[in-house]
């Protein structure tokens, strides 16, 4: 009474089922739906083994032990029943035809499963079983009795064959299920890996346009910079050439690097000609006053102590006329005047 009361239970959401609605749901609700789903169907795996393990004690047991192991499978399968009913609610509320196709396999199931059950309960007596029939028990989920009529005994069979069918089928049933849930696992997995792709291809072009884009910028600055030193270095060069034209002899290496191009190379010869018959004629400046100061203190020493002044003075006369024209012509009249100066001064003395 208590397995058809839970299998009209069990039948509700098959009623109810037949509102044609669709759900799209998004990755992360399909994720969320595919480990909701494995963990209900690991549960039913795990309570359908115990009521497995009920009729094989309920075909095993003997006098006193028939009334508990039969307690037992009723109990086992009521929590089997509790199991499967709310999957088929989860299957329902989900909405899709992934779970409408899940709903119908497993209902077909339970309804497989709820015959070999029932079937059980009705046929099991607490009668003596030789051990043969004990041994062949264990292989099938039906036992029957040896002191059944021959009648009895050939629908207990067939009813039993039957079970076995319907058990091998619901086996291939879940087996294809399993499988079809690793699948879309998988390409779940799949679709999730290739939207990570396409995000890191993604990132990888941005980050090449921003290397680009940054390798721009910085020759842009650079070639700046060197636009504004080559002004500053034309400035500077300016600036040295013309501070050059107005020095001695010792800015000529400065500048001929600030003149060095081309059409300033006129000037720079110019310049240098003229910086050369400076420094030529400061040179002959200089020995021209050593000499005079030479003839002065050679005309101091041959007039002694004579005439001192007259002598300083004649020296001083042929350093001025050295300063107005070092020139030879004029190095010849600062020496004959000071000659000229110096006999009558003899003659005198």
């Amino acid at each position: 009474m208590s397995v058809q009361m839970s299998h009209h239970k069990m039948k509700l959401p098959h009623q109810t089922f037949g509102r044609k609605e669709k759900t799209t749901l998004s990755t992360r609700a399909k994720e969320m739906y595919q480990t909701s789903r494995e963990e209900h169907c690991r549960k039913l795996d795990s309570v359908w083994k115990n009521v497995e393990s009920a009729l094989q004690a309920l075909s095993r047991a003997k006098g006193e032990q028939f009334t508990g192991a039969k307690t037992q499978l009723r109990a086992s399968y009521e929590c089997y029943q509790h199991a499967t009913a709310r999957y088929s609610a989860f299957l329902e509320k989900a909405k899709t035809p992934e779970a409408r196709h899940e709903l119908q396999l497993q209902q077909a199931i339970d309804e497989d499963r709820e015959a070999i059950v029932s079937e059980k309960l009705r046929e099991a007596r607490p009668q003596k079983r030789d051990k043969a029939h004990e041994t062949a028990s264990q292989f099938s989920l039906s036992v029957h009795s040896r002191a059944s009529s021959r009648s009895r005994r050939s629908g207990s069979s067939t009813i039993s064959l039957a079970a076995v069918q319907a058990r091998a089928q619901a086996e291939a049933v879940k087996a294809r299920a399993q499988f079809g849930r690793k699948e879309a696992a998988m390409r779940l997995e799949k679709a999730r890996i290739e939207a990570e792709l396409e995000v890191l291809q993604h990132e990888k072009e941005a980050a090449a346009a921003d290397a680009q884009a940054s390798a721009l910028e910085a020759a842009v600055e650079q070639d700046g910079g060197e636009d504004a030193n080559i002004e500053r270095q034309s400035a500077q060069s300016a600036a040295d050439a013309s501070a050059a034209f107005t020095v001695d002899a010792s800015r000529l290496l400065a500048l001929r690097v600030a003149c060095s191009t081309p059409h300033r190379e006129g000037l720079v010869r110019s310049q240098r000609r003229e910086l050369h018959l400076r420094e030529k004629t400061q040179d002959e400046k200089q020995r021209t006053e050593r000499g005079a100061r030479a003839s002065v203190w050679a005309m101091v020493n041959e007039r002694g102590s004579s005439s001192p002044t007259h002598a300083r003075r004649t020296g001083m006369r042929m350093i001025l006329l050295c300063h107005r024209g070092p020139r030879n012509g004029v190095l010849r009249e600062g020496i004959a005047a000071g000659r000229a100066t110096r006999l009558p001064h003899g003659r005198g003395g």
